[in-house]
């Protein structure tokens, strides 16, 4: 920070600021694996183009290529403008305005689709990067030295309290771009088979603390901040041996599609996210502890990478239901249109196998 009267030297003036923190020249080169990512879906996308047509690949390209050079013109000092002598972002524009329109449509499209295609690679890189800082982390420690952003959630925690963790919010006025509210657990069973205290435990963990930690942040997300509620495809339907558990996730699911509704016209997107059976995760152990009424096979069931970047996707594109993956897809469809009086017997067939 500079007070008023302190002049910007040139090489504060370099220095740019992010939601990831300050960092200098020598850092915007990007990671190797996003590099790698970015430049695979570049090839693809290419590909594709050319082989739709190939004077449309080549306009993509020039007119990529300006942008590029158009970027240098701006950050002049900090990139390296290959071609000074000439305006780059003028000669983007006469190149699409001297297109037709249906080719200018198409350009746009492939521009579109690349950008796309480049946001779920950063959104991959950084649940990648999360997963090996959260590896990396002694769970004997009280907070994570390589996140500064755990040290605030320890002290929310410690505080235990609504009043003195909205208190802190607002001395820290945080900025709230990415909301993932992903904590739960269930348990395997009949209702009256499940320990009475596991089933409260369900409702205050799936639904009273998601709704309290959304509405601690309700405050500090902005336009263009996503939030992710983790439900699960047993929200549409009653579920035999996961009855408790089905119903605290079809409550989330409820009261994330009304919270998609409320703040779409502040620019906020909200995504109620329900996948099936994940395999990599603790879920189902925990689940399994139970004794009566438990599910054996747990077929085509997906792995928490997938089900993240799908539901990064659907998050970037504003779905505000995302199914990721084939078989909670087709739940969903078939929950819409067939009765559960119906839908529920099938379920106790299916766990009995």
């Amino acid at each position: 920070m500079t007070d008023q009267e302190q002049t910007i030297t040139p090489a504060d003036a370099t220095i740019v600021s992010s939601g990831l923190g300050t960092k200098g020249p020598e850092e915007r080169t990007l990671p190797a694996t996003l590099q790698e990512d970015m430049d695979l879906c570049l090839n693809i996308l290419r590909q594709v183009l050319s082989e739709y047509d190939e004077n449309l690949l080549k306009t993509f390209d020039t007119v990529r290529q300006y942008a590029v050079d158009a970027s240098a013109e701006r950050f002049s000092g900090v990139l390296t403008d290959t071609h000074p002598e000439r305006d780059d972002l003028e000669m983007a524009v006469k190149t699409i305005d001297a297109m037709n329109l249906h080719d200018a449509q198409l350009l746009a499209r492939a521009f579109a689709t690349y950008f796309h295609l480049a946001n779920l690679c950063e959104e991959n890189y950084r649940v990648a990067v999360l997963h090996e800082r959260e590896a990396k982390v002694d769970d004997t420690q009280a907070i994570d030295p390589v996140n500064e952003m755990t040290k605030a959630y320890h002290q929310l925690i410690s505080e235990m309290g609504p009043a003195k963790a909205k208190e802190l919010l607002a001395q820290e006025q945080p900025v709230v771009t990415r909301l993932v509210c992903a904590a739960g657990f269930g348990k395997m069973g009949n209702i009256a088979a499940v320990d009475p205290g596991d089933n409260l435990a369900m409702i205050d963990l799936n639904c009273w603390a998601a709704v309290g930690v959304t509405g601690l942040c309700l405050p500090y997300l902005t336009r263009g901040s996503r939030v992710l509620e983790i439900c699960s495809t047993a929200a549409f339907q009653p579920m035999p041996g996961l009855g408790v558990y089905a119903a605290t996730k079809a409550f989330l699911h409820s009261y994330a599609k009304t919270l998609h509704h409320e703040l779409l016209p502040k620019g906020i997107h909200v995504t109620a996210v329900c996948p099936y059976w994940v395999k990599d995760t603790e879920f189902i152990p925990l689940a399994q502890e139970g004794k009566a009424g438990q599910f054996h096979h747990f077929p085509l069931a997906s792995r928490s990478k997938s089900v993240v970047a799908l539901s990064l996707a659907a998050s970037a594109v504003n779905l505000w239901v995302a199914t990721p993956g084939i078989v909670c897809t087709l739940h969903r469809v078939a929950a819409k249109f067939i009765p559960h009086c119906l839908m529920v017997p099938l379920m106790e067939l299916f766990r009995r196998l």
